[in-house]
Order: structure tokens, then C-alpha cells, then sequence
């Protein structure tokens, strides 16, 4: 059977000043000269929205929280215990915030009415924590590995409930489009996996209020 959240189409999330999934803008290397880098903004599937709209409760969603290697828009990637950006290509927004929009993207409309933490008056609070969001190298074999923490509270910042989420897809081969697409299958399963517990925990709240 099809999950309310599970999906029909996709679209690419516009995000900042991208209009494209890839573009080339020009950026000064540590030397001087002008370089060129690849803009990327993932392409994921979204679920279809309800035939009927229903009440749903307003969810807020902060900047998710993210320690300084991955508090940035470089596209990294794990070996052993190395991080290291992938050389000429970046995110078109810092993870956090690349995040941030995917998920209100994901769940407004289908688990809540969802929108940026600060924009409109919540029942619900949601936040995120990034504990991973990177390609792995295990000895040429690349993979996607995608980890959160998610933290539901209620409008008075009582914590409702806690959850850790993972996703982690393989690339197939060691290139830029193979591990960007892994990093898109991960983050659908990963955004699939928020929105089934969420809707768990708000309808719970729905029942006990």
C-alpha cells in the first residue's frame, strides 16, 4: 500500500538564486586566478498533495543545527576518519539550509502546514541536528550517508518526542553525478522516514488534546 507522503513527481527545489539543477559560476582560488565550480541543487521526488485539504496543525522548522565541516555548502566526502571536499562542485546553499528547504518543501501540505521557524505562529516546533550528510569512499566504492537527529516540541518548547533517522545509497562509480544522485536517494528515504514519524506523533497529539 502507498504512503500518504510516498511519491508521484518530481521537481527540483529552487533554491536562493539557482534556476537549474547544475550551473557554472566563477570563484577565486586561494592564489588569485578565476576557477570554475559546479552549482548543484538536488532533484528529489515529492509526495503528491491530498485531494482534500484537511486541519493540520502548524509545524515551524528551525535552521537545523550542524558542526562547522558541515556548516557549509562544500560537498564532502568521508574516508576512514577524513573529510574532504569534492574538488570544482558545491551545494547551491550550506547543508543546513539546503536542508531546511527540502524538508518544509516535503512536509507542507501533506504532514503539516510547515514553514520556516520565525515566519508563522507554530503549534509545533521541529529540529533538526546533522550528524552526517556526505559521500563515503570505502576503497573506490562511493555511497551516500545521510544522518539527523529530530527533535518535535510543542509551542510551549516542551520535547515531545526524539528521533534518529538514516539513509545511506550507493553511487554505483566514483563520479560527481553518481554520488549526487545517491545523495538524492538517500535524502528522499531520509525525508520519507521524517514525515512517517511525524505524522505518527502529531496525530498521537491530535488524540490526547
Amino acid at each position: 500500500m502507498m504512503k500518504p507522503w510516498q511519491v508521484s513527481g518530481r521537481i527540483s527545489v529552487a533554491l536562493a538564486f539557482a534556476a537549474a539543477a547544475m550551473l557554472l559560476v566563477s570563484a577565486c582560488s586561494i592564489t588569485g586566478g578565476p576557477r570554475q565550480y559546479r552549482l548543484l541543487s538536488p532533484e528529489i521526488e515529492m509526495p503528491p498533495l491530498p485531494a482534500v485539504q484537511v486541519h493540520a496543525p502548524v509545524l515551524a522548522l528551525s535552521r537545523p543545527e550542524a558542526d562547522r565541516a558541515r556548516d557549509s555548502s562544500r560537498i564532502l566526502v568521508r574516508h576512514n576518519r577524513a573529510l574532504k571536499p569534492w574538488s570544482g562542485a558545491v551545494w547551491v546553499d550550506g547543508i543546513p539550509d539546503l536542508l531546511q528547504t527540502l524538508a518544509v518543501e516535503y512536509l507542507d501540505q501533506r504532514v503539516a502546514v510547515a514553514g520556516r521557524y520565525g515566519s508563522l505562529p507554530a503549534d509545533y516546533r521541529l529540529d533538526l541536528e546533522v550528524r552526517r550528510f556526505e559521500l563515503v569512499d570505502d576503497n573506490g566504492r562511493l555511497s551516500a550517508d545521510i544522518r539527523l537527529v529530530a527533535r518535535l516540541l510543542d509551542a510551549g518548547g516542551q520535547l515531545v518526542d526524539t528521533a534518529r533517522l538514516a539513509s545511506a545509497a550507493p553511487a554505483g562509480e566514483k563520479s560527481l553525478d553518481a554520488g549526487i544522485g545517491a545523495m538524492e536517494t538517500a535524502l528522499e528515504d531520509v525525508l520519507e522516514e521524517l514525515a512517517g514519524w511525524l505524522a505518527v506523533q502529531l496525530a498521537a497529539a491530535a488524540e490526547s488534546n
